[in-house]
């Protein structure tokens, strides 16, 4: 009984405090309301195939931005990885086509900073992702994603910002990286693997025991079928149009 009622302090200590509200905590309270919000608390993340790339999609983004922030005060950081191994060039040209696919978001564009992962030490990417609000991967190749995310402990970094209220935000090889496992993107065979040194296919587990295969049609309804047996875990199938949206209410596919 005692215990529970240090619980019960600890959670209404920790029901006063509001995200980057700037209050300090003493260190013993900080760290078990930490400890006890994050393990009762979902993340907040928006799986996709191609981004926000409808309406409703981009109205549940900024339904997700809203429980962080403010949308005109929200930072975002953009990992553009797997696009650059498609081709693209790590630009400033590149980043504004993204800053401009947030236009009617209530995102501000200068709010929006980028990192490269490969050509970026593991204490750069740290200092990227330091005050994010949104943290966006984009589409490409996954391979070439995923392995840099492991290189630079890329989970390591991002589940504390996640477990206080960073909102993840992935397309297509950001999606299958936010998975339980990367592999999913074997299944299909669109991603080139050789790019990369072949490494485990552990993924960020952003949203725990879960997988998602993006840009699912009924073209690849017996290929998913064959495979989900082969793993111990759920896999969640992503149309071009639908999102899988997480947040303290719940877990929901929409479109």
């Amino acid at each position: 009984i005692a215990s529970l009622l240090v619980a019960l302090l600890v959670l209404t200590s920790c029901s006063g405090r509001t995200e980057r509200d700037g209050v300090e905590r003493n260190a013993l309270t900080s760290v078990t309301c930490d400890a006890l919000m994050s393990s009762s608390k979902r993340r907040r993340a928006i799986l996709t195939s191609n981004g926000l790339s409808n309406e409703g999609i981009r109205q549940e983004f900024v339904r997700l931005v809203k429980l962080r922030t403010d949308p005109g005060k929200a930072r975002v950081v953009y990992v553009p990885d797997a696009l650059v191994a498609d081709g693209y060039t790590f630009s400033k040209a590149l980043v504004d086509e993204f800053r401009r696919s947030l236009r009617g978001t209530g995102v501000v564009a200068s709010n929006v900073a980028s990192v490269e992962l490969a050509s970026s030490t593991k204490e750069e990417v740290q200092v990227a992702l330091e005050g994010a609000d949104v943290v966006y991967v984009e589409c490409g190749n996954t391979f070439f994603l995923h392995y840099h995310m492991v290189q630079k402990d890329f989970k390591a970094l991002l589940d504390p910002l996640l477990d206080q209220g960073v909102v993840y935000v992935g397309s297509s090889a950001g999606s299958i990286a936010a998975g339980k496992t990367a592999s999913i993107a074997t299944w299909k065979g669109w991603d080139d693997p050789t790019v990369v040194p072949k490494i485990p296919y552990e993924g960020l587990a952003v949203l725990g025991d879960k997988s998602f295969f993006p840009h699912y049609n009924p073209q690849w309804k017996s290929l998913v079928e064959s495979k989900r047996p082969t793993l111990d875990h759920e896999v969640i199938t992503l149309t071009d149009n639908q999102c899988y949206s997480s947040d303290e209410s719940g877990e929901r596919l929409r479109g």
